[in-house]
């Protein structure tokens, strides 16, 4: 993964201040992936295809269901197209 795609896919999952989400979203700090987006460091292979793994789940949010009466089933939300 270069650093443009990971700016592309950070900016695509959590808008124009992704990298702090995205940090938090696959355990690693903040500036890990901000040198990055800079191209100081090489983004390892593990990160790229947890990156990547997210990219895919894009729009799929599991949420459990707090109505009154609900039997607590988690639904999927969105389509992934």
């Amino acid at each position: 993964m270069t650093p443009e795609t990971l700016g592309q896919i950070g900016k695509a999952l959590f808008g124009t201040r992704w990298k702090t989400p995205l940090a938090r979203a696959i355990g690693v700090q903040r500036e890990t992936v901000s040198r990055w987006s800079t191209g100081k460091q090489p983004i390892p292979k593990t990160a790229s295809l947890a990156i990547m793994a997210k990219h895919q789940q894009r729009g799929k949010v599991n949420y459990k269901e707090r109505r009154f009466k609900a039997q607590g089933d988690i639904k999927q939300v969105g389509q992934a197209k």
